[in-house]
């Protein structure tokens, strides 16, 4: 399961805690003092997920996405915890 992390906002990232553990992996380019510029590709990051059936994937990727903190952007993090919370849109 992947969720895409889109930037709504440009600015600098001033706090970055990533998710961690198994079946958890992170793809981005941003760090603590990144710079976002207004003239960008939104999606910032991917976080992915891997477990032996679709509802342990979700229990894990609602983990992963509570402890994920990006600080400094705007991103569409909680619209992604919103439809996970949301099971029944999944379907």
């Amino acid at each position: 399961m992947e969720c895409r992390i889109n930037a709504l906002t440009p600015g600098t990232v001033t706090r970055l805690d990533l998710p961690g553990g198994p079946g958890i992996r992170w793809d981005s380019f941003l760090y603590q003092g990144c710079i976002v510029p207004p003239h960008y590709d939104s999606m910032v990051a991917k976080l992915i997920v891997h477990a032996p059936n679709r509802e342990r994937a979700i229990i894990r990727m609602e983990r992963a996405l509570g402890e994920l903190c990006i600080e400094g952007i705007k991103t569409n993090k909680g619209q992604q915890e919103w439809i996970l919370a949301h099971r029944k849109s999944l379907v």
